[in-house]
């Protein structure tokens, strides 16, 4: 089924991680869904589902938002299935100068739900990245104080970690003609 790819943040940052913020010929930072996703959630947040304003009903107070989660997280056709599980694709693929040359570099991490223990895919690479970031900080191989993003985190310190969780990661690198 096509997705829907949209812009997702500023990939600038990525790019000075990289060391190729001065030679990067084109960049971007996408999400994918399947199609129709965007405009459903524009038409929810215009019509104020997502608004943080609490609002009281008979009583009770909650916000637009609280009251939409609540309603699309208890009804069964919004949970997965003993036999469905989530993706997640990430893949960052940079071309640019390196020494002088054309240059590509990508690297795609492909992992999916866990079917034994339950985790989604989405859980397991946000929970297992925060996991990891904090071993990191408490053996000293991140000095950094203050609030860290995992992007700020040098790669190969969790390549590993995440391969470790099943997660698979692939990288190639490439000088163009």
């Amino acid at each position: 089924e096509p997705l829907e790819c949209f812009p997702n943040g500023n990939g600038l940052h990525y790019a000075r991680l990289l060391g190729i913020e001065k030679t990067v010929q084109e960049m971007g930072r996408y999400a994918c869904r399947y199609q129709g996703h965007s405009r459903f959630w524009e038409a929810a947040s215009c019509a104020g589902f997502l608004s943080r304003a609490p609002f009281d009903v008979t009583g009770a107070s909650a916000s637009p938002l609280e009251f939409t989660a609540a309603l699309l997280s208890g009804q069964e056709q919004f949970q997965y299935g003993e036999t469905e599980r989530d993706v997640t694709l990430l893949r960052v693929d940079v071309k640019g100068l390196k020494n002088g040359r054309k240059h590509s570099l990508t690297y795609q991490l492909l992992d999916y739900r866990d079917m034994k223990t339950g985790f989604t895919s989405m859980q397991r690479t946000v929970g297992f990245m925060l996991g990891l970031g904090a071993r990191l900080i408490l053996n000293g191989s991140i000095a950094r104080r203050g609030m860290i993003q995992p992007s700020d985190v040098p790669f190969p310190l969790v390549e590993n970690g995440l391969a470790r969780h099943g997660m698979v990661i692939t990288r190639s690198e490439e000088t163009l003609t």
